[in-house]
């Protein structure tokens, strides 16, 4: 369940980030081979903004972090 989500204006780009407080990803965990239909959706909003996305995993949570430019 998201714990917490916030967006932050950086000079000219957008951050927005969702943050859970379950167990984490696998250590190998790569999401461009990964069968999820949110991360799929993800990686195509990243396509198409342009953007770039990165996450944080731990045994307290993952942060996933969506990066793009601001018109």
């Amino acid at each position: 369940m998201a714990e917490n989500v916030y967006e932050r204006e950086i000079f000219d780009l957008e951050r927005k980030s969702i943050r859970d407080n379950g167990n984490g990803l696998p250590k190998n965990f790569n999401p461009k081979e990964s069968d999820s239909l949110g991360l799929k959706l993800v990686d195509m909003l990243t396509e198409q903004l342009p953007g770039n996305y990165d996450f944080n995993s731990g045994e307290y949570g993952t942060e996933f972090n969506l990066l793009f430019k601001v018109d």
